[in-house]
């Protein structure tokens, strides 16, 4: 029921709703490091100006005629989100360059907001290009946390309740661009505790409860009054909050630690293509006669190779890759340092257009920083780009990036590095569980040197020399083969060779065997000038060559391990896969025994499976029960509040004042946990339940109850200006009752069955 007493109080509680948009606008600014500052900030003032003022012109307009505002606050909110996010986030995407839109398809986006915007935000890297779904997404979130927040705090709930949406959503988008390596997210948590507690303040002065004049003690007391008195406390948290604001950044150990990123729990499926295996590409494209234009590339610096796939998985038969593809933000992810540690490097600008590649990988040279002309996915530790929408690159495509090459021209900085021993290498380290023997004793002997670099261009030099080069040959990378190639290829009267993916395989092998780790790219060599600065890319440029990890260096590249085609003729045989007449062990060997040589080397590993966790089912079984019991519990708390504030709103709208009385009686025992299935008269109930609630509650209780002991005993029927001060009195008490009752027990109050009473 709107009564005479609470409208006047909710036209001045209207003002309200813009503090909670500030709230809910502060709210959004968590989602810069998910976006760009400038494109977050123009959805965060849609998305919560205009919800908020919907309802506030409702809960206006309501007042002044004296009916419910909740219905109509509702409906327009629910009309604005609509149509009006949806439009106006498609012209600020226009706006700010992220995808172009018309502004008849309003309800596709909101659709594909509703839908799928949460896992498009999450599986894209950060920040995220402000796409009409996107900015409608964050948007939604945004608009109906205003909504509630506006809603409750005209109604005069408790701050609590009008904080809860808001806080949630600072939670998960602090989260997100903490996660984003955002380093300044601490600072609007702060903004939004200040903010949360100004409005705290202007909250308990706005109130007019009549509840509120008990607890003053003055019914001539100012409404700024208990707002002044808290103001010292007020001050006190915002000086707290910001002085651990500016410290936390600094505390020992945290800012080494790594944020929560929501984006691990929705992991981006592996790409899977439907092309020939990368090394299987590369040797067609050697043997064929005839030399075919794959791409053109425009740079100031032909010097350096493409990088095109990198292969780091083997099987023992083939090498695949484990890279993981995100769709690309308006900017490429930082890496990890472990994957792109600091050295020297060489910035390159460049310009590619495919003619014939037919791939979804996009050649570049090194790791790319930035795109533009096209939306791909990356790989970010790899720092490999792939066509945004997963289908094999047109020959219109041209696209722009800006890579960095490492710089290992110092031969000391690299004769001083020593092999990575990061747990997230052990993979590039792995290899199957039975090696053949010949090839454990090829890496022992090969990998020889005074560091760990001069063992690894030792082993280039030996794996060159090991066999001869024959392109014509097939591919293979099989553990026979390789075996095969190394048995046979010492016997110049075997004339064993094979093409440049055999080679390389080789090398990874070994290193992988001596403990480096180690994997294969395949890429392009600068290729051919056809204009100012322009470079025809063909078939023949293709190459295949190792790469092993060095901490604090990176992945260090072995051209000289594969032979660059000007190797033997093409009439040598090629060395078809023997892997089951091959030798092979379970293992070590040592090196040094069979060669003679001291070893300096890791020692020689021929199992290094990877491991494999097993699924903790007990601890899943225990979180689901757990999820089930609180949700359950929650639940039952949600139709216990529901129940109430429905049951509380027929009794204070019951027509008899007589039973409206005793309503409003038997609500006050709830709320003081009294049993009302008593004998005692209302009048003895009151001296109990003065003394719970103190003096400020004496003169409430003992009002109402002699209220309601007329409805109870009198023959005439209490009027209905009596029945209207008897909800005042409750009401009054109710209020002073949560303030004195813990919140444990009002919770185990709330599920208690009501009290009842029987009409006369």
């Amino acid at each position: 029921m709107t009564s005479r007493i609470n409208a006047a109080p909710r036209n001045i509680r209207i003002l309200l709703a813009l503090p909670t948009a500030v709230l809910c606008a502060i709210t959004g600014l968590s989602l810069h490091g998910a976006f760009d500052l400038a494109d977050v900030v123009p959805v965060c003032i849609l998305a919560t100006v205009i919800p908020s003022g919907i309802v506030a012109l409702a809960a206006w307009a309501a007042g002044r005629q004296r009916r419910g505002f909740e219905l109509f606050a509702l409906g327009g909110a629910l009309a604005g989100w609509l149509v009006i996010l949806p439009a106006g986030s498609i012209v600020l995407a226009s706006w700010r360059g992220g995808d172009h839109q018309s502004v008849a398809n309003f309800l596709s986006i909101l659709r594909s907001a509703v839908t799928d915007g949460a896992r498009q935000l999450l599986s894209t890297t950060s920040p995220a290009r402000p796409t009409a779904v996107l900015l409608t997404t964050a948007g939604t979130c945004l608009w109906w946390s205003a909504v509630w927040a506006a809603f409750c705090a005209i109604r005069g709930s408790s701050p609590l309740t009008v904080l809860l949406p808001p806080t949630i959503l600072l939670a998960l988008g602090t989260a997100a661009s903490a996660g984003a390596g955002d380093p300044q997210t601490i600072l609007t948590a702060a903004a939004f505790l200040v903010a949360a507690v100004i409005f705290v303040g202007v909250d308990q002065a706005t109130r007019g409860n009549p509840a509120d004049t008990v607890v003053i003690r003055s019914r001539s007391a100012r409404p700024w009054a208990s707002a002044v008195r808290t103001a010292p406390f007020f001050a006190t948290v915002t000086a707290l909050t910001l002085v651990a604001a500016s410290l936390a950044p600094h505390l020992p150990g945290l800012p080494q630690r790594r944020a929560w990123d929501p984006r691990t729990l929705i992991a981006p499926a592996q790409q899977i293509f439907d092309e020939t295996d990368p090394l299987t590409q590369a040797v067609a494209w050697l043997k064929q006669g005839t030399v075919s234009p794959l791409f053109t590339v425009t740079t100031a610096d032909n010097s350096q190779r493409l990088r095109w796939q990198v292969l780091d998985t083997y099987d023992g038969r083939h090498w695949s890759s484990s890279a993981e593809y995100r769709l690309a933000g308006k900017s490429l992810p930082t890496p990890p340092a472990l994957w792109d540690p600091s050295g020297p490097s060489v910035p390159v600008t460049e310009t590619v257009h495919i003619q014939d590649l037919s791939s979804v990988f996009l050649p570049a040279t090194g790791r790319v920083r930035t795109v533009s002309g096209t939306d791909v996915r990356v790989a970010g530790d790899l720092g490999m780009i792939a066509t945004g929408d997963g289908h094999a690159a047109p020959a219109s495509l041209s696209y722009q990036v800006d890579t960095s090459v490492p710089d290992f021209s110092d031969a000391g900085r690299l004769r001083a590095a020593q092999p990575g021993t990061d747990s997230a290498l052990q993979p590039f380290a792995h290899l199957p569980s039975q090696v053949p023997d010949d090839l454990t004793a090829f890496a022992a002997t090969a990998a020889v040197g005074n560091t760990p670099y001069d063992q690894m261009n030792a082993l280039a030099t030996a794996v060159r020399a090991a066999f001869g080069y024959a392109p014509d040959s097939a591919a293979g990378q099989s553990l026979g083969r390789l075996s095969a190639l190394v048995s046979y290829g010492k016997d110049p009267s075997k004339h064993v060779g094979a093409s440049a993916d055999a080679f390389a395989s080789l090398f990874a092998v070994a290193a992988r065997q001596v403990g480096y780790p180690a994997r294969l790219v395949v890429g392009f060599a600068p290729g051919t000038q056809s204009g100012a600065g322009t470079y025809s890319v063909t078939n023949q440029d293709v190459k295949v060559w190792p790469e092993v990890y060095f901490a604090g260096v990176g992945w260090v590249p072995f051209y000289d391990a594969v032979p660059d085609g000007k190797g033997t003729s093409g009439d040598i045989n090629p060395v078809q896969a023997q892997a089951s007449t091959v030798p092979t062990s379970a293992t070590p060997s040592s090196g040094a025994s069979q060669s003679g040589v001291p070893y300096t080397g890791p020692s020689v590993q021929l199992n290094n499976p990877v491991p494999h966790h097993k699924t903790p089912w007990v601890l899943l079984l225990l979180g689901l029960i757990a999820v089930l019991v609180i949700a359950a519990v929650g639940g039952l708390l949600v139709v216990a509040l529901v129940s109430r504030r429905r049951r509380l709103a027929l009794r204070r709208r019951d027509p008899d004042p007589r039973q409206r009385t005793q309503w409003a009686w038997l609500e006050s025992l709830d709320a003081l946990g009294i049993d009302a299935r008593t004998t005692t008269t209302p009048s003895e109930l009151a001296v109990t339940a003065g003394e719970l609630l103190g003096a400020d509650g004496a003169e409430p209780i003992r009002q109402l109850a002699g209220l309601a002991e007329v409805a109870a005993y009198a023959p005439a029927p209490p009027d209905a200006e009596q029945a209207e001060r008897a909800w005042t009195y409750a009401d009054q008490i109710r209020v002073l009752s949560q303030r004195r009752t813990p919140r444990r027990v009002r919770v185990v109050r709330l599920l208690r069955p009501p009290s009842r009473t029987r009409r006369h």
